[in-house]
């Protein structure tokens, strides 16, 4: 289970956006052009440490107000990747964080008031 992270349009419909490979916990294999990604709640300690409040503040925020946000958790993390994916630690997490950021960017430039939604 994890934080499903979505890209909706002010009037709650889902976002399509270019066709990308951005990977999640869960991934299309053939890409897909769905405004979503999801993270674990393996990292839920980590993320509060780096961003207010954790991943859930960013719901129902917009995603172009967050860009900052995901940049600082970024820069306040290290490198110390794991092969297992699900094990928490700061480089895993910030894996992921710069997947959200790249899924970030694509979606402010199909629409630059999108929100989003996290559960």
């Amino acid at each position: 289970m994890g934080y499903d992270i979505r890209a909706c349009t002010k009037n709650g419909e889902e976002l399509e956006i270019q066709h990308h490979y951005i990977r999640g916990h869960t991934f299309a294999i053939n890409g897909t052009t769905s405004a979503h990604m999801t993270i674990t709640y393996n990292y839920c300690a980590i993320l509060e440490k780096v961003i207010n409040e954790g991943i859930k503040s960013f719901h129902e925020k917009r995603v172009i107000e967050t860009i900052d946000i995901i940049n600082e958790a970024i820069n306040k993390l290290s490198d110390d990747n794991e092969i297992d994916i699900w094990k928490p630690t700061e480089g895993n997490v910030k894996k992921a964080l710069i997947n959200l950021r790249e899924l970030a960017f694509l979606i402010i430039n199909s629409d630059e008031n999108a929100i989003w939604e996290v559960s």
